[in-house]
C-alpha cells in the first residue's frame, strides 16, 4: 500500500476536511466531487502550540495546491479561520524552501 499524506479540502464558507491521498492528483479527484468553490491544501502537522486560545490548539502548515472552481481569493482567509476554529487547529501557510 503507497504512503498516504494528509490534504484539507475548504470551500469560501470555511466547509470541509481532511483527504488521505497518496498524491496530490488522487487529492484533487477526490475534491472534484465536493460542492462549491475552495481550496486543496497539503497539510504538514508541526509541533509547535498555539497560544492563541485557552487550550493550545496544533498548528497545521499548509501549502496550496489545487482550486476547486472558481472562489474568491479574498475569502480565503476567513475561510481558513472558520475552518480552524471548527477543527480546533491554526492553520498557516509554510514558507516555499525551493525544493
Amino acid at each position: 500500500m503507497a504512503d498516504e499524506t494528509t490534504f484539507l479540502l475548504i470551500t469560501e464558507s470555511g466547509a470541509g476536511g481532511y483527504i488521505t491521498a497518496p498524491s496530490p492528483t488522487d487529492a484533487r479527484h477526490r475534491a472534484s466531487f465536493a460542492d462549491g468553490h475552495g481550496w486543496i491544501f497539503r497539510c504538514e502537522f508541526d509541533d509547535q502550540m498555539s497560544e492563541r486560545h485557552r487550550r493550545a490548539w496544533p498548528v497545521v502548515m499548509l501549502r496550496l495546491i489545487a482550486t476547486l472552481g472558481r472562489p474568491d481569493e479574498d475569502a480565503m482567509a476567513e475561510a481558513l479561520d472558520v475552518a480552524g476554529d471548527r477543527h480546533r487547529a491554526v492553520y498557516k501557510f509554510a514558507l516555499n524552501d525551493n525544493r
